[in-house]
């Protein structure tokens, strides 16, 4: 069963790499520190709401979307 930070972090990381961005490029856009960024993506680190956003919003993500369906993915 995935823990839905998990589910989030693997979400936010697909969407980078589909933005084609490294992470020290998405934590530029985003005002966040590479370290952080890495961390999240890992799901080492616990992701604040600021944090979430302003990673939503340099990827252009809907954040109402990747939270989406959260309850299924942890059932996994």
């Amino acid at each position: 069963m995935k823990k839905s930070i998990v589910v989030i972090a693997e979400r936010l990381r697909a969407a980078r790499l589909a933005a084609q961005l490294t992470e020290s490029e998405l934590a530029t856009k985003a005002k966040l520190k590479t370290a952080y960024v890495s961390e999240i993506e890992a799901g080492h680190d616990n992701l604040t709401m600021p944090a979430f956003l302003r990673w939503c919003q340099a990827l252009k993500l809907d954040p109402s979307k990747v939270l989406a369906r959260l309850d299924r993915e942890d059932r996994r």
